[in-house]
């Protein structure tokens, strides 16, 4: 699986569940795919940063780090959401250094189960710490990733995970 090689690419490039009310800006997948509400405040990237990256949102600088959340879509065919999870997990330390999964649940969203998983890693000698949400629908996998520094992770995702919870699988 291809689809953490996205995720830890697009934080890389940027390093220089499921409620329904509304809490911020409503981004809509230009193809139909997806929707999720993001924070207003947070720049919006859009075009190609890794395979199947197509927009992220730039959260203020740390430093020389900008916390992100990006949003990846891979296809994914004849796979459920646990045969994505699990390959994904299976193939993430091949891809991240030091990869540790934290914690991992399901949430039910409008549209069917959501995984949220949170996980650290090192890339480039810097600490990071990830909390993806994603699901599969139509042979397609749509996750949504929170990528910020270790030491800033609680505070982000306390900010960030209510939006990360708004993905809507369309």
């Amino acid at each position: 699986m291809r689809n953490l090689i996205a995720i830890l690419l697009s934080a890389l490039v940027l390093s220089c569940g499921g409620g329904s009310a509304t809490i911020g800006t409503t981004y809509n997948d230009p193809e139909g795919a997806y929707a999720i509400q993001v924070d207003p405040t947070w720049e919006i990237q859009v075009g190609a940063v890794a395979q199947g990256v197509e927009v992220w949102f730039l959260g203020p600088a740390e430093g020389d780090f900008r916390p992100n959340l990006n949003v990846l879509t891979q296809a994914a065919p004849g796979m459920s959401l646990a045969d994505y999870t699990t390959a994904s997990v299976a193939n993430a330390p091949s891809l991240i250094a030091d990869f540790k999964v934290v914690s991992e649940s399901q949430i039910q969203a409008s549209g069917g189960s959501l995984e949220v998983l949170e996980y650290t890693g090192s890339a480039q000698g810097r600490q990071l710490h990830f909390l993806a949400v994603f699901g599969v629908r139509s042979d397609r996998a749509i996750v949504a990733t929170l990528t910020t520094g270790a030491a800033t992770f609680a505070t982000w995702r306390t900010t960030v995970e209510p939006y990360l919870r708004t993905l809507r699988l369309t």
